[in-house]
């Protein structure tokens, strides 16, 4: 879970993930951006990742 200068790596795969599905989002085809698929990847898309990204569990969740 972490990387060997202590960073917690799946804040990076999280933000992969986003970039992932906005491509899916931008690939599908306009008319279909109000469907419930097209309507959560843009709630995803949405989400403000740069402070969860940012944050770092406090000792004891496995960093000790």
């Amino acid at each position: 879970l972490y990387t060997e200068d202590g960073h917690n790596h799946r804040n990076g795969e999280i933000v992969a993930l986003q970039a992932e599905y906005a491509a899916w989002l931008q690939a599908m085809p306009e008319a279909t951006h109000d469907s419930p698929t097209g309507q959560a990847l843009q709630a995803i898309v949405d989400l403000d990742l740069d402070e969860i990204a940012a944050n770092e569990p406090q000792r004891g969740y496995g960093r000790d």
